[in-house]
């Protein structure tokens, strides 16, 4: 990809010295000082005897991880050079810490260095990328290849790290994301973001669990509305008076007050999932398959219905009260996925796709021919030819140029 063909901004432009505030926090080093080294070793210890325990010893899923060893290495000589230049990259913010775990760490890559800024810039486009991972062995470094392409074709990338399990099971990994998007809704202005052209993307795991997010999201959103207009309505002298100090201090989001600390799904244009699994239960079944312990499975997958977007968005889809209203809250979907992929079955996305657009959900769904669960993140950017990118650049392009 070419960003004097795919942009329509010149790279390198420089940001308001604001950027400068996330250069404290950052650090090459992974080890949180708050935690320190060999609090981390111990963590790193405890999790790896646990897992192995739960995904039981020996097992088929070592015959997965030789597979996996061997794939990484054929594919490390291109892999490499990459890798080194994320690390000797001074545009990317590393392991920045937006909550309490030793996961919470997430990366921040700037088009352009913060020390060259003369005044402020128009802000740029920001893309949030969630990793995948099987939710155990996700980290926030998995996507760097779509990140560099972001960062030379002129958009903000923020990549955030969430607790994997052992340490957490999905619901846990849902307030993570949560989480991590307060910090960077919090942080547009620093970070010199167009507010009205961000993007959500979510690789395998990632998918699932930002898809579960705004699916929940939109449920509770609506929720808070009609409990404040219950308030509204027993209590006609606040709404005479301007309503309440806490309404008032709380910034207008497209219309919507938000509280401090909190984001609204109208502050996303769009959600991009790549190689997805939104209906567990038969996923389940295929994980099983392929080595993953049922007792591990049902330690990470505690309620699969009640965590599987497929099922939550037909749910909402039937409630007679809010529904609707709900389901209107959501942003555009994107769906992506290769027909060739057999870690995650192309049905998940066509599935859910369907059940999208049967609720009402503004929703596209592109299938790749002959594409396998890691093409689009690592085979098509090293060969060069990765059209997912280029097509996600063109949509973050199509929202207009950036806000002055």
């Amino acid at each position: 990809l070419k960003p004097t063909s795919m942009s329509m901004w010149p790279l390198h432009r420089p940001f308001s010295p604001r950027v400068r505030r996330l250069k404290s926090p950052a650090s090459a080093n992974p080890i949180r000082s708050d935690v320190g080294f060999l609090a981390s070793m111990r963590w790193c210890f405890v999790t790896a005897v646990r897992l192995l325990y739960l995904v039981g010893t020996p097992g088929l899923w070592i015959l997965q991880l030789v597979r996996m060893v061997c794939f990484v290495t054929a594919i490390l000589p291109g892999l490499l050079p990459q890798f080194f230049s994320y690390l000797l990259n001074r545009r990317v913010r590393k392991n920045i810490v937006y909550g309490p775990s030793i996961r919470h760490q997430l990366d921040v890559y700037l088009p352009a260095d913060p020390e060259e800024a003369a005044e402020p810039p128009p802000r740029l486009p920001l893309v949030i990328f969630l990793s995948g991972g099987a939710w155990t062995i996700g980290y926030k470094v998995w996507p760097f290849l779509q990140c560099k392409v972001l960062q030379e074709n002129g958009v903000i990338c923020v990549c955030p790290d969430y607790r994997n399990f052992p340490q957490s099971g999905l619901p846990g990994m849902v307030d993570d994301v949560d989480l991590a998007l307060r910090w960077v809704f919090s942080h547009l202005e620093a970070l010199r973001a167009d507010p009205n052209n961000v993007t959500l993307v979510g690789q395998s795991a990632g998918a699932h669990l930002g898809a579960t997010l705004l699916v929940r999201k939109a449920r509770q959103e609506e929720l808070e509305a009609r409990r404040e207009e219950v308030a509204a309505t027993s209590d006609g002298s606040s709404s005479a008076s301007g309503g309440s100090a806490d309404e008032a201090r709380a910034p207008l989001l497209n219309g919507h007050a938000a509280p401090a600390g909190e984001w609204r799904l109208s502050q996303i244009q769009e959600f991009v999932t790549i190689s997805g699994p939104f209906d567990l239960p038969p996923l389940m079944e295929a994980l099983h398959q392929r080595g993953l312990h049922r007792r591990l499975l049902r330690h990470l997958m505690p309620d699969p219905e009640g965590m599987s977007p497929t099922r939550l968005i037909t749910v909402l889809r039937a409630d007679a009260a809010i529904g609707v209203k709900a389901i209107a809250r959501l942003p555009r979907f994107h769906l992506v996925h290769g027909t060739a992929d057999r870690t995650c079955d192309v049905r998940q996305t066509r599935d859910f796709g369907a059940a999208l657009r049967d609720a009402g959900v503004r929703v596209r769904v592109t299938l790749y021919e002959g594409k396998s669960h890691t093409d689009p993140i690592l085979e098509d950017p090293l060969s060069g030819n990765d059209e997912m990118m280029r097509t996600l650049l063109e949509d973050i392009t199509r929202r207009g140029a950036p806000a002055a």
